[in-house]
């Protein structure tokens, strides 16, 4: 599977958060962190999907985030494959991490 990469703005749409909650979540790790590239951030959408999914459902902070370490670390299974197919270097962020 490939997976849909999305920017900033339609991140914000999909989560109806603003730029700050959003980076405040990411930081609180209940929200999953870009990949980096350059100066360039994206998500990737299934994984705000869930997020948002999980919001709806009223799934605690806590259980956000152990939702959030879980996608994190599915990314070492996908991501390599399909970034090294493009040849895209991208670098993750850690949740809570800069």
């Amino acid at each position: 599977m490939i997976p849909k990469l999305m920017r900033l703005p339609e991140v914000l749409a999909a989560t109806r958060d603003g730029v700050t909650r959003h980076y405040d979540d990411i930081q609180n790790g209940v929200m999953v962190p870009p990949l980096k590239r350059d100066r360039s951030s994206y998500w990737i959408e299934n994984e705000i999907g869930a997020v948002v999914a999980a919001r709806i459902a009223g799934k605690s902070d806590d259980e956000i985030r152990a939702l959030v370490k879980r996608l994190v670390a599915a990314r070492s299974q996908i991501l390599p494959e399909f970034l090294a197919s493009r040849g895209m270097p991208m670098q993750p962020v850690a949740a809570g991490g800069p």
